[in-house]
């Protein structure tokens, strides 16, 4: 599944923290450093499975632990259009 970041979804990191923007909606959101690693991520390669593996290995969690969570916060973009599947 390649997952994509929409245009109108705006980002802005500092110290680690990030915030994103949903230009359309004109709401903010605050991620966490492991939800933002998994966005760049995903702005970067767009592939779940990689990314599921990433994460995994980075923070040393079980990958099926890691692709529920993922999965999980996925669900939440989808539904608030700040992802999007091609």
């Amino acid at each position: 599944m390649k997952l994509v970041i929409p245009e109108h979804v705006q980002w802005s990191e500092d110290d680690g923290k990030m915030v994103l923007l949903d230009c359309k909606a004109n709401r903010y959101y605050a991620v966490s450093q492991s939800a933002a690693i998994f966005l760049k991520e995903i702005q970067r390669n767009g592939d779940m499975e990689r990314v599921v593996q990433y994460v995994s290995e980075r923070y040393q969690e079980p990958l099926q632990k890691v692709n529920q969570d993922m999965g999980v916060f996925i669900k939440e973009l989808y539904q608030r259009g700040l992802l999007i599947q091609k």
